[in-house]
C-alpha cells in the first residue's frame, strides 16, 4: 500500500523574489536604458486592474446574499463594531506617522496645477451612484462597493436565490481565473518594474523610498505585537502569547505564501482551540467563529489600512505634502475605497489626492518587497482577534475590566507616539538629502547658440552713464549699420535677467533678446538698469528696449512705449512656508487684519490691490531680492507673479507661491521701448507674433518658468559604463 502524493500549494514568493533581485541587478546593470522595461510594468499593471472592478462588484454580493437575515443582523452589529473598533488605532497610525516624516527643503518651478483650483471631495457622488456602471467605468471604489452591498443585503430575504449564486460564483471564478492567469506574469511584471525604477531611480529618490519602509515597518510593529493582541487579552482571560502560540502556524503560512484564503481553515479550528483551551469555547462561539473570519476577509482591515501610509508618503515624496484639512476626507475615501482591491482604491486615492499616478508604480514595488507579507499577516491576525472577541460577545463571555481597559488604552497610545518618535530618530541618522535646486538656477544657460553680446558693467569709464543727456534715436537701419542693439536690464531679476555661476548673463528675457537680435542681425550691448532707471533710459535713447519682464500697465507707458505682450504671467503671494494657509482664498486675505504685503516700486498693480482689499497695508521695496534678503521680517507676503516667484522660491525654499483662489489675474509682460520709436516697435511686435507661432517663446517659457531641460541630467551610474565601461552612456 502506497502513500498518496500530497498536495502542494505553489508558493510564488519565492519567485517573485527573485524577479526582484534579478530587476534591481538588471536596472543597476544596464542604468537608464532599463527604464524601456516600464512599458513591459505598465502593461502588466493595467491588465491586473482589468479584472478587480467586476470581482469586488459580484463576490461582495455573493457574500453578503448567501447569508442568513439573522446572521445578518448579528454580524451588522457585533462584527461590524469590532471590525470599526480595529479601524480606529490604524487610522491613528496612519494620521500620525506623517509627523515622522524628515525635515527637508523642497521646492519646484512653476506647475500650472498651481492655478487648478483643487476639487472639493463631492461625497455624495463619492459614495451613491445612480449608475453603477459609470462608478466601474470611472473606478469609483465606494460607490461600487455601497451598490454591491445594497445588492447582496436584498438579495437575502428573496426565494430561489441559490440559482443566482450559482451564476455569480461562475462568473466570479472566471473572473479569478483571469487575474490568476494575469498573476502567472507577477515575475514578468515585477522584474519590469523594479528594474526600470533601479535603473532610472535617482539615490536621492531612494534615500526618500527609506522612509516609508520604515514607517510602513514600525506601524506594524506596534499592531502585531501590542495593539492587536493586547486588546484581547485585554478583554478576554486570553493570555497575551496564547494567540502567537496556538495560530503561529497559520500566521507564518499567511507571511510566506501571502494568501488569506488558504489560511482561514487554519485560522478558523485556530481560534476555536483558543476559546476551548480557557473554557469559552462551545458550539455557539464555534458557529461565530465560522461566520465573522470568513466575512471578516471582505472588509479592510489592520494590513489593508496601515498601507494607507503610503499616501502621505507619497504626497511628502514628490514635494507636496498633504495639508491637515485633507485628512478626513482622505481616511474617509481610503476605508470605503480598501474595501475592494488595493490594485483599484490607490490609483483613485491617488486622483483624488493629486499625486501623480506613476507614484502607483512606486506603491507596487513597495508593496511587492514589504507590504504584501506583512499585510496578510496583519490581517490575518485582525481576523482573529474579531473572530474570538466576536464569539465572547454573542455567548456573553465578554469582559471590560476598567482597570485593564485603561492600562491598555494608555499603553496603545504610547505605542502610537513611539513609531513616530523611534522612526523620526531612525531618519535623524539615516536621511541625508542636501538641497540643490537653488544650484540648478544657478546653472541655468541660453539655450542654443546665443549671439555676440557685451554686458556692460558699472560704472564704465567708456560709457557715458548720463541717463539725462538725450541720444540717438534710431531706426532698424542705424541700428544695423551700428552692429548693435542696446539693451537695459535690471540685474538679478529671476528669471528674465540674471548671471548664472558661470558669470554668463541668462534669463527668460535675454535669451529671447537673442532671438531679436539674431533676426535684426546685430550684436548686443547688455546694460544693467535700477528699476527706476527704466524709463528715463529709454526715453532718452540711452538704451533701445529693455529686458526686465515689463508687466503691461499705464504706469509703465508714461516713460516708454510697450511692445505687444509675449507672455502672461499670474498675480500670485510669495509667502513664507508656515504662512500658505492664511492667503489660501481672496476672502482669508479680505477679511484678515493687520497684513502687510510689499511690492516692487512703480508696481502697476498696487493701485488696484489696496482697494480690493482695503484692510491690507502694502509698502513698496526697491527690488526682489530686498525682499528675500533683509525685510522678510517685516512684511507677510510679496506680490509677485506665480511663474516667476517659482524660480525665486528654489533660491528661497522656505518661501512659497500662493494663487488666491478662487480667481486667477493675469499680467501681460512686454519688452520697454522708446516712446517715438516705432518701427522698432514695429519690428518687435512682428518678431513676437513670428517667435510665437514658431515655438520659441514657449519653449523659453518652459525653460525658465517651468525647468524643463534646466540641467542636462547626468547620466546614472550602471555597471555596464562604469565598471565594466562598454559604453559611453
Amino acid at each position: 500500500m502506497g502513500f498518496e502524493k500530497a498536495p502542494t500549494i505553489r508558493d510564488p514568493s519565492l519567485t517573485n523574489l527573485v524577479a526582484i533581485v534579478l530587476g534591481s541587478f538588471v536596472g543597476l546593470f544596464l542604468g537608464e536604458p532599463a527604464g524601456k522595461l516600464e512599458i513591459v510594468g505598465t502593461i502588466w499593471v493595467t491588465l491586473l486592474q482589468m479584472t478587480v472592478l467586476p470581482y469586488v462588484l459580484f463576490s461582495v454580493i455573493a457574500a453578503v446574499g448567501k447569508l442568513s437575515l439573522e446572521n445578518a443582523k448579528q454580524l451588522a452589529k457585533i462584527g461590524g463594531g469590532l471590525v470599526v473598533g480595529s479601524w480606529i488605532p490604524c487610522l491613528a497610525l496612519v494620521s500620525v506617522t506623517p509627523l515622522a516624516f524628515p525635515e527637508w527643503q523642497s521646492a519646484t518651478f512653476f506647475s500650472t496645477a498651481m492655478l487648478q483650483n483643487p476639487a472639493e471631495l463631492d461625497l455624495v457622488s463619492l459614495y451613491f451612484t445612480s449608475n453603477p456602471f459609470h462608478a466601474m467605468a470611472y473606478g469609483i471604489v465606494p460607490a461600487v462597493v455601497l451598490f454591491a452591498l445594497a445588492v447582496g443585503t436584498a438579495i437575502i430575504g428573496i426565494e430561489g436565490k441559490e440559482s443566482l449564486f450559482d451564476v455569480l460564483d461562475i462568473v466570479t471564478r472566471a473572473l479569478t481565473s483571469v487575474a490568476g492567469v494575469i498573476g502567472r506574469f507577477t515575475p514578468i511584471g515585477l522584474f519590469a518594474i523594479i528594474a526600470s525604477a533601479s535603473g532610472t531611480m535617482s539615490s536621492e529618490e531612494i534615500s526618500r523610498l527609506q522612509v516609508y519602509f520604515i514607517l510602513y515597518i514600525n506601524a506594524s510593529i506596534a499592531l502585531i505585537f501590542w495593539i492587536l493582541p493586547a486588546l484581547l487579552s485585554s478583554l478576554t482571560p486570553i493570555p497575551y502569547r496564547s494567540l502567537f502560540y496556538t495560530t503561529g502556524n497559520a500566521l507564518m503560512t499567511g507571511f510566506s505564501t501571502g494568501s488569506l484564503l488558504i489560511i482561514i481553515p487554519m485560522m478558523t479550528e485556530g481560534c476555536k482551540k483558543i476559546l476551548r483551551d480557557n473554557d469559552l469555547g462551545g458550539e455557539d462561539s464555534d458557529s461565530a467563529v465560522d461566520v465573522l473570519i470568513p466575512v471578516a476577509l471582505n472588509v479592510p482591515l489592520a494590513g489593508k489600512l496601515v498601507t494607507l501610509i503610503f499616501m502621505p508618503f507619497a504626497a511628502w515624496f514628490v514635494g507636496t505634502p498633504m495639508e491637515l484639512s485633507q485628512y478626513p476626507s482622505f481616511l474617509l475615501a481610503g476605508v470605503a475605497s480598501y474595501f475592494g482591491s488595493v490594485n483599484a482604491a490607490v490609483p483613485f486615492l491617488l486622483d483624488m489626492l493629486r499625486i501623480p499616478a506613476d507614484m502607483f508604480e512606486l506603491f507596487l514595488v513597495t508593496f511587492g518587497v514589504v507590504s504584501s507579507r506583512v499585510s496578510t499577516l496583519l490581517t490575518a491576525l485582525n481576523m482573529m482577534v474579531i473572530g474570538i472577541l466576536g464569539a465572547c460577545l454573542l455567548t456573553g463571555r465578554l469582559q471590560i475590566p476598567t482597570k485593564r481597559v485603561v492600562t491598555y488604552c494608555a499603553v496603545s497610545l504610547v505605542a502610537i507616539v513611539s513609531v513616530t518618535g523611534v522612526s523620526r530618530a531612525i531618519f535623524s541618522w539615516t536621511f541625508t538629502t542636501e538641497y540643490e535646486k537653488d544650484q540648478l538656477v544657478s546653472e541655468m544657460r541660453i539655450a542654443g547658440a546665443p549671439t555676440p553680446s557685451t554686458v556692460l558693467a558699472r560704472p564704465d569709464d567708456g560709457w557715458d552713464w548720463d541717463l539725462t543727456a538725450h541720444h540717438e534715436t534710431p531706426d532698424i537701419d542705424a541700428i544695423r549699420a551700428r552692429g548693435r542693439v542696446r539693451v537695459g536690464f535690471v540685474p538679478r531679476n529671476m528669471p528674465y535677467a540674471y548671471e548664472n555661476r558661470f558669470g554668463e548673463l541668462v534669463g527668460l528675457d535675454i535669451e529671447l533678446i537673442h532671438a531679436l537680435a539674431t533676426a535684426l542681425e546685430v550684436e548686443i550691448t547688455f546694460v544693467p538698469l535700477s528699476w527706476q532707471e527704466l524709463g528715463a533710459a529709454l526715453h532718452s535713447g540711452f538704451v533701445d528696449l529693455t529686458a526686465a519682464g515689463l508687466p503691461m500697465s499705464i504706469l509703465n507707458s508714461h516713460d516708454m512705449q510697450l511692445s505687444r505682450p509675449y507672455l502672461d504671467t499670474t498675480l500670485a503671494l510669495i509667502v513664507k512656508d508656515h504662512l500658505r494657509d492664511r492667503f489660501r482664498t481672496l476672502g482669508d486675505l479680505r477679511e484678515t487684519r493687520g497684513v502687510r504685503i510689499a511690492v516692487i516700486a512703480n508696481h502697476f498693480f498696487r493701485e488696484p490691490f489696496e482697494r480690493f482689499f482695503p484692510n491690507v497695508e502694502v509698502r513698496e521695496i526697491a527690488s526682489t531680492p530686498e525682499y528675500f534678503e533683509e525685510r522678510s521680517g517685516e512684511f507677510d507676503a510679496l506680490l509677485f507673479g506665480a511663474e516667476p516667484g517659482s524660480t525665486w522660491t528654489l533660491l528661497y525654499p522656505n518661501f512659497s507661491v500662493v494663487v488666491p483662489r478662487p480667481a486667477t489675474t493675469k499680467m501681460p509682460i512686454a519688452f520697454g521701448l522708446h516712446p517715438d520709436n516705432d518701427e522698432l516697435r514695429a519690428f518687435t511686435d512682428s518678431w513676437i507674433e513670428l517667435a510665437s507661432g514658431m515655438g520659441v517663446i514657449k519653449r523659453a517659457y518652459r525653460h525658465w518658468f517651468m525647468g524643463e531641460k534646466a540641467r542636462e541630467p547626468e547620466p546614472r551610474w550602471s555597471i555596464i559604463k562604469d565598471v565594466l565601461h562598454w559604453t559611453d552612456g
